[in-house]
Parts: C-alpha cells; structure tokens; sequence
C-alpha cells in the first residue's frame, strides 16, 4: 500500500513534463520560424499570456531538472480531495505520507508517456497538417531530451540520492511505476486493444455484406436512387462495394495546392455510365492502393468499396480528379 501511495508524485512528474514540453515549445517554435522564414507555417505573435505559459513552462521545466540533477529522497504528504457539487474538499484524514526519490531509472517509463504523446503529435501533424511538422518535432524533442538527461545523471555523472538508510528507498523506485503500468495502463491497453479487434471485425463483417453494384445489376438512376443514404445533404449512395470495366490504362496521380494528394481512374458500369474512382490522402502512401490495383487491370473487373455519387458540374476547389473529368464522354459518376 505505501509503494501505491506514491504514485500521486509519479502523476505530478508525468504533468509537469507535459505542460512543460507544450509551454516551451512556443519559443522554440519562434526561433526555429525566425531562423528558416521561408517555413509554411508561422504560428501567431505572441501576447502577454503567452509569456505567462512560456515563464510557467520554463519553471516547470527546470524543477523536473532540478529533481534529476540534484537527486534527493523527500518526505512526502498527500492529501486528497474531493469534489461535489461544486464544491473542492481536502481531506487531512485521509492523507498518505511516504517517502519518494525525486529520480530513478524507473522513471524513464513515466517519461516515455510524455514521449509517446508527443510523438503522436507529430505523426498527427505530419500526415494531416504537414507545415506544422516542424513544431511536433521540436515538441518530440523537448521530451525526448528529458529521459536523456535522467539516465545520464544516473548512470554517467553518477547523480544519485546518497545515504545508508535511504538506500532501501531508492532501491524500491521501480514499484510505484510498476503499479502505474500494471493497475492502470496494462488494462487500458487490454481495454483498448479489445475495442480495436472488435471494430475491425464489425468492419469486416460489414465489408462482406455490403451491397454489390456491376454492370449487371446496374440500372441507372433506379439502382442509384436506391442505394441513397439519407443522412447524406448531397445525393449519396450508402457504403456500397462496387465492381466495374476499368477503362484507363492506369491511375493517374496528382495534388491540390495545400498538398493533398489524389489518385483517379475511369471505370464503366454501362454505355453512358462511365465512374471516376478517385481516392486521396495527405502524401503518396494513402494513394498507392488504387495505383497498384489499377496496374495492367485495364480492360478488368476492378472492384473497391466507397460511396456512389453524381459528377459535379462545378467541383469543389480542394478536390482533384486529375483530369479524369475531361474524359470523352465525360464521367457521369465519382466513387469516393
């Protein structure tokens, strides 16, 4: 129970490190801005607040610095409290005193929390918003550089809280954040995994009992109007799976001016009935799928899922097909 009463202070290094990292990465963000002007993205000028949570992210900074380079065992109180209806209350009974090293090698699994986060924000900003990469990777860094710095203390300066009768504390480190993992984050993760796996077998399931649509059943507006889906504002079919005569070569590739990426073809379901299949992502890789299926399969059945909607007159400034809405005759449907 003593070991479990510690983990308030491994929550408290877990915040710290977070806000940190976020308040801090503002000044980098600027200087990285200043330094290569020609960036796509500049964030806007700062005001008084941001000052505010730059100074608050440099003193949160520099106590977990503190804590690492001048390594101590402290007593330690904590005190719950309790929320209700409003109202905040501490709760002095209730409250835990243990001892706790402000370092240990252990920590470096509540700091990889910290890193995973941000690495995610940098895959997020990476895939869908590309001209702020950069500040996820200045993000991904400012918590990386933490952990470093833990270990190197450790076990190259050899910064460690020193004493006979603490050494027993400190040898015990690990069993708080064991607990954090094991009582908490492993059964998340089970948790989490568990909904993953159902979800893609609800997917798959769906996959398969999707409406098919080819040539042969295929009858115009009728098997169209059919298929709408009514939460749709625009004229949309459902989710449907749908194989027809591809008539291009091959996908053809192309970008819009915020560098979203597109991969089109032209397909038949009857004489006068000509789809454009179109797909898009934020880079190459999300458009591969339809380039390869579309290889010497030029005169095949190809088939995809998607939703079956009319070709605009006029289309929408951000989207591409390519040049696959040029096609003679013109394409009187796009499958997206």
């Amino acid at each position: 129970m003593d070991n479990f009463n510690k983990i308030p202070s491994l929550v408290q290094i877990f915040i710290a490190e977070f806000f940190g990292v976020l308040f801090l990465s503002v000044p980098f963000s600027k200087l990285y801005e200043k330094i290569h002007p020609a960036v796509a993205y500049h964030s806007p000028p700062l005001d008084k607040w941001d000052y505010v949570f730059i100074a608050l992210g440099a003193l949160v900074i520099f106590w977990v610095l503190a804590t690492i380079f001048r390594p101590a065992v402290h007593a330690t109180r904590f005190v719950p409290v309790f929320h209700s209806g409003g109202l905040y209350v501490a709760n002095p009974e209730m409250a835990a005193d243990y001892l706790f090293s402000s370092t240990h090698p252990s920590y470096l699994f509540i700091d990889l929390l910290v890193v995973g986060f941000y690495w995610f924000v940098r895959w997020l900003w990476a895939n869908y918003w590309q001209e702020r990469a950069y500040q996820g990777t200045i993000m991904l860094a400012l918590a990386l550089a933490i952990p470093a710095l833990r270990l190197l203390a450790w076990y190259v300066l050899r910064l460690r809280p020193r004493g006979e009768q603490i050494r027993k504390e400190v040898g015990s480190s690990w069993k708080p954040v064991a607990m954090v993992y094991g009582f908490f984050l492993l059964p998340l993760s089970i948790f989490g995994a568990g909904v993953w796996f159902y979800q893609e077998h609800q997917r798959k399931v769906e996959d398969a009992n999707l409406t098919v649509v080819e040539s042969e059943s295929w009858k115009g507006n009728e098997t169209f109007n059919a298929l709408l889906d009514p939460k749709e504002n625009v004229a949309t079919t459902r989710r449907i799976r749908l194989r027809a005569i591809q008539k291009s070569d091959r996908a053809a590739t192309c970008a819009n001016d915020t560098g979203g990426v597109f991969a089109a073809l032209v397909a038949t379901l009857a004489p006068g009935h000509d789809v454009v299949i179109m797909t898009y992502g934020n880079a190459a890789e999300d458009v591969d799928w339809l380039v390869k299926l579309a290889n010497g399969n030029q005169s095949k059945v190809i088939e995809t899922t998607g939703r079956l909607r009319q070709m605009p007159m006029q289309i929408p400034s951000w989207k591409r097909y390519c040049g696959m809405e040029k096609s003679n005759p013109r394409p009187v449907w796009t499958f997206e």
